[in-house]
Formats: structure tokens, sequence, C-alpha cells
């Protein structure tokens, strides 16, 4: 909920859209006493802007900025969010993520996601090694001494 409702007597509004697989969030509303209205909108009723707004975002060079800020922005504050198992980064579709930004594609994001003390990164890489090198590497990606290499 953002800033909404901070401190010991705080109350506030606020709209939030989820995704299906974040509706888990919901039960932690509950659980923490905040009773959210549920609304659902029949696909009929909403009118369907996205190619004005992706032209009007790719023409003008400040919105697209924005909207580039944007998107690195919310992966990243989703990709650090305490709720993982709700909030999981890795279940995202970017290609869709960026649309919602008027983006035609998903600009570069670095995600420093920390993992059982590595970063996602890191683990990718290793992986990655361990496919391509086979037994020619070692746990620290150093090469073997009887590879031939």
């Amino acid at each position: 909920m953002g800033r909404t409702a901070r401190g010991a007597e705080g109350k506030g509004r606020a709209l939030l859209f989820l995704l299906e697989h974040e509706l888990g969030f919901l039960r932690y509303l509950k659980q923490s006493k905040i009773k959210p209205n549920e609304y659902e909108f029949p696909e009929s009723k909403l009118a369907n802007i996205q190619e004005q707004f992706m032209k009007l975002i790719e023409r003008n060079y400040y919105l697209n900025c924005s909207a580039k800020d944007g998107y690195r922005s919310y992966l990243q504050a989703y990709a650090s969010h305490k709720q993982r198992d709700i909030f999981d980064v890795n279940q995202l579709d970017l290609q869709k993520i960026a649309h919602s930004f008027g983006l035609s594609a998903p600009p570069r994001v670095n995600l420093n996601v920390k993992v059982q003390g590595r970063t996602v990164r890191k683990n990718k890489l290793k992986e990655q090694l361990g496919k391509r090198a086979g037994s020619h590497f070692n746990k620290g990606g150093h090469k073997t001494g009887g590879d031939g290499r």
C-alpha cells in the first residue's frame, strides 16, 4: 500500500491492482486487519487504448525516458519485496509489464536479488559455466589440471 495509512492512527485509501499470482497478498491484508473492497471489471467495459498509449510513449522522448525509469523502478521494487512467495519477479511476463509502461520492448534491468547469500546473477553464471565446461571447471569456476586445453 505504499505510504498510505502510516503511523499508529494512520488511515488512508489506496487503489491496488493485483496480478493473478499476487492474490495471496489479499490474505496478508486481511490478517493485518485491512479490509479491501474487491472489484472485477468485465473486459467488454474497458477501452482499448494500448496502441495509442504506446505510440505516445514512443514519440515523446521525455515520456519514453520516464516510462523506462518507471519500468526499472517497478522491477527493482518487485524483486526486493519481502513477500517473495507472493511477489516473485520470475513469474512476471516482462513483455507485458513493458507494454503496461507503454514500451514496445523491455529495457535491460540489473536485478541483484539475494538468494541464500549469493546473487541470482552469480548463480546463473555458475550454472552456465557448469553446463558448458562439464568437468573441466571446479566449483570456483577455475580450470582443472587434466582438461588438456
